[in-house]
């Protein structure tokens, strides 16, 4: 990649993507109610406050809204909790990595870049998380990692709909373009040497990068990295879930910036 260059490969969703679940389907029209083709909803749906409260909501949204018998087809997983409401919705929180950059730029907020993270409940987790703690966007990879999906979007409570996220085919360019930009990128590793409230996530424009479930950092992930940090745990403990580790690093970035 040539220095400045914004160019990275990428893949662009164009397919819809099913969502599911009172908090999803809300957020999505609060968000972006344009980009929801239908909702569906089972014919128990709004005896509930909660879900009453929903139904007023989809009705006034301009969505096409329609009772189901059930939703078989629309691919929720088996054990899904749907909560008897449904829809169909445009993939429109991607975008550009040099977009995501801007933005925690002038935002002066973190980046979570996640290596190859695999599990989409793992993946929502995470995006909660990042949401509910500052971070400006995400980064995914769409080689061995989890995008965007039903699953996803159910375990982040809608939280992807208030986040920017990029997917990309090469992580470790995406680093640079961070580098390049004056990011300082700091690994999440329970093997590192320094802990992480000895570290300066506050002087600086910030990338946390956080691993797979099974492997944690790539090798040459981890030689794109200014520093690693771990967050000290009992030792009868191996290491954290990814998402509690990224949890406790955004609150210590929040921390250091308060102090």
């Amino acid at each position: 990649m040539k220095k400045g260059s914004s160019h990275i490969s990428r893949r662009v969703a164009v397919d819809p993507v099913t969502i599911w679940g009172l908090h999803p389907v809300e957020e999505c029209l609060k968000v972006s109610a344009s980009s929801c083709l239908e909702i569906l909803y089972l014919p128990s749906f709004g005896r509930k406050r909660r879900q009453a409260a929903l139904m007023n909501v989809m009705r006034k949204s301009g969505v096409p809204v329609r009772q189901a018998r059930d939703f078989n087809g629309l691919g929720l997983p088996e054990g899904a909790v749907h909560q008897g409401v449904a829809a169909r919705v445009k993939p429109f929180w991607y975008a550009d990595v040099a977009v995501l950059i801007r933005a925690a730029m002038e935002a002066r907020q973190p980046l979570v870049v996640c290596d190859q993270i695999s599990d989409p409940r793992n993946l929502g987790a995470v995006i909660r998380a990042s949401a509910a703690l500052g971070a400006s966007g995400i980064v995914v990879s769409n080689r061995h990692g989890a995008g965007i999906t039903g699953t996803v979007i159910k375990a982040s409570s809608g939280a992807v709909f208030h986040l920017r996220t990029a997917m990309v085919s090469n992580i470790l360019q995406g680093l640079k373009m961070m580098k390049e930009k004056g990011f300082w990128i700091y690994g999440l590793d329970s093997r590192a040497e320094v802990e992480i409230y000895r570290a300066d996530l506050s002087s600086g424009p910030l990338v946390l990068v956080a691993g797979s479930e099974e492997k944690g950092l790539r090798k040459n992930v981890r030689n794109e990295l200014d520093f690693q940090v771990k967050i000290p745990i009992k030792h009868e403990i191996e290491s954290l879930n990814v998402s509690c580790a990224v949890s406790i690093a955004l609150y210590e970035w929040l921390r250091q910036g308060q102090a």
